[in-house]
């Protein structure tokens, strides 16, 4: 966003004179009476909230997300990728016998939460074929499933050290797909044709696990292993059904009922005063955090001649609520919004706020931005409204990420504030 040319031009102004109220002299020669006072101040209020935002689009995402975790704030996130399966290169298979099956899923270094704790992984099989609604798929869109698992693994996840992990999957469904194969049937050779034999996969968490969201690449496979014995010794090898690239997202959902954020699965948002003074963000499951300025035009009104040179938000994590596996994002997208959190678009670009960490005491760590275009956006409005600024997260983030956010608001341990920079005609 601009940042308001007058502020660097007043910059050694202000701190020759924010820390006294005498009026500067300085400019006067402008003006035919009076003089120019400059100064700012932190003291306006901020309504912040936590947002329910609208069904996010998570098809198509950059990477498969499953695994389920007991937030302490957030309530139970529960990631769980659908997909579709289409046969590739199938040899020919002659002199050979069915050995097993088993689902690929190779890591892609992304990992949320406690990764020390052991992980169950369970197939199955959709049973509902997977449409497409106006060309998309959402974090709440859901399909039948076969309950009963086709397959399924405990491990201790290691993302960031390990290359993959390879589900066993039940013989009838492998041996199934080798007959099928073996005798060259259309199910095998025509994706179209697959498709209506097997609708397509779902990978979800045990039921009771408290581990970590793990992100896996979109190259899923199916892989059937038989024995050649066209020579020998005699080798398993093996085929590959691929992961549809028309039909896969991720269906993420969160179950707030025993936490703070309760009201807001009957209301679109909730306040910080009834959340212990704090407000939240997390991708996939779709919150963000919104900032009013209720007051902000009673500046002019009781300051005529009242001009902002910049204005800037400054928010920080709650303490020790982004350290380790729980890390804050390194970059938000800031949008203004109205009263039913509709976008508004004063400007030709998205705004993003970086996160400027204190990497030695972390006491400083904090999301500093100018929102002086949205300040004089809403001073120059003709009548109160209930504009804000909303912080989320890019798309491609927020249907491919369960990172999370804790900030707090103006009565918090490290209080949000708005400065606001200003310079005063007075008579």
């Amino acid at each position: 966003m601009k940042t308001g040319g007058p502020f660097f031009c007043f910059m050694l102004l202000l701190a020759t004179n924010s820390c006294n109220n005498e009026p500067s002299g300085i400019g006067s020669d402008f003006f035919q009476s009076g003089s120019l006072y400059i100064d700012s101040f932190d003291t306006l209020t901020l309504r912040v909230s936590t947002v329910a935002l609208d069904s996010m689009i998570t098809s198509n995402p950059a990477r498969l997300l499953a695994g389920r975790h007991i937030d302490e704030e957030l309530g139970i996130i529960t990631a769980m990728p659908f997909f579709q399966i289409t046969p590739g290169d199938v040899p020919t298979l002659t002199n050979a016998s069915y050995s097993r099956a088993t689902l690929l899923l190779r890591y892609d270094d992304y990992s949320y939460y406690d990764t020390l704790s052991s992980t169950t992984l369970v197939v199955h099989e959709v049973v509902e074929e997977i449409k497409l609604i106006e060309g998309s798929l959402y974090n709440t869109s859901s399909f039948d499933y076969d309950p009963e698992a086709l397959g399924s693994i405990t491990f201790e996840p290691r993302p960031t050290l390990g290359d993959s992990i390879e589900i066993p999957l039940s013989d009838d469904f492998g041996l199934n797909i080798y007959k099928l194969a073996e005798k060259s049937a259309t199910e095998i050779s025509s994706s179209q044709d697959f498709l209506k034999y097997l609708r397509g996969l779902a990978v979800s968490p045990g039921a009771d696990a408290n581990g970590a969201v793990l992100g896996f690449k979109t190259d899923a496979e199916v892989r059937i292993y038989y024995h050649d014995r066209s020579s020998l010794p005699v080798e398993e090898r093996h085929f590959r059904l691929n992961t549809s690239s028309n039909i896969r997202f991720n269906h993420i959902t969160a179950d707030r009922s025993s936490t703070s954020l309760a009201p807001l699965s009957s209301q679109r948002s909730i306040r910080s005063v009834f959340t212990d003074h704090k407000a939240y963000y997390q991708g996939g499951c779709g919150l963000g955090i919104r900032v009013e300025i209720p007051y902000l035009r009673d500046i002019l009104i009781d300051n005529p001649g009242l001009h902002i040179l910049e204005a800037v938000l400054q928010f920080s994590p709650v303490p020790r609520s982004g350290k380790g596996n729980t890390p804050a994002p390194e970059v938000l997208a800031m949008y203004v919004v109205n009263g039913q959190n509709e976008v508004i678009s004063i400007s030709d670009s998205q705004v993003r706020v970086r996160l400027e960490e204190d990497v030695y005491l972390g006491r400083d760590t904090r999301y500093p931005l100018s929102i002086l275009d949205f300040v004089n956006y809403q001073l120059a409005q003709p009548e109160f409204n209930q504009n804000a600024v909303l912080f989320t997260s890019e798309d491609e983030f927020l249907r491919s990420s369960v990172h999370r956010l804790y900030v707090g608001d103006q009565m918090s341990e490290r209080p949000m504030k708005l400065m606001l920079y200003y310079v005063r005609v007075k008579d």
